[in-house]
C-alpha cells in the first residue's frame, strides 16, 4: 500500500514525491513562489512552515491507532495499557488504586473498590 498525502489544493502525492519536494523547497531562497501547493503561488518559506505545520499535527495526533478499531480490540488495548502501567484505575470515591482485572472501562460501576465508596 502506498501512502498518499493529500495537498491544500486537493492533489494527492506520495509520500517520496512529498520528501523530494520538501528537499527542494529547503535549496530554494524563502520568496520564491512555488506552484502546485496551494491554488495560488506561494512563497517557498509559506509552503515549508505548511509542510512543518502538518508534519507536527500528524505527530501529535494520538489516535493513529485507533481508526477504525473495533469494540473488542480497543477494550484489548485498553487492558493491555493498563496491564503494563500507561493507565492507572483510581477509586473515584476515595481514590486507592484499584486492580485492573477488576476494572472493565466500559462499566462506570467498577470503578469503585466498595459499595460504600459508590454512595
Amino acid at each position: 500500500m502506498k501512502l498518499a498525502i493529500t495537498l491544500p489544493n486537493g492533489k494527492r502525492v506520495g509520500a517520496d514525491a512529498y520528501v523530494r519536494a520538501w528537499k527542494l523547497l529547503k535549496t530554494l531562497p524563502p520568496a520564491e513562489p512555488v506552484r502546485g501547493w496551494t491554488w495560488w503561488a506561494e512563497s517557498a518559506q509559506a509552503v515549508l512552515r505548511d509542510i512543518g505545520r502538518g508534519c507536527q499535527e500528524r505527530i501529535n495526533r494520538h489516535d493513529r491507532t485507533m481508526r477504525d478499531c473495533g469494540e473488542r480490540r480497543l477494550y484489548t488495548k485498553v487492558r493491555n495499557a493498563a496491564r503494563r502501567g500507561a493507565i492507572r484505575y483510581e477509586c473515584k470515591g476515595c481514590g486507592s488504586p484499584l486492580d485492573f482485572l477488576r476494572v472493565n472501562p466500559n462499566n462506570p460501576s467498577t470503578r469503585y473498590c466498595s459499595p460504600e465508596c459508590r454512595q
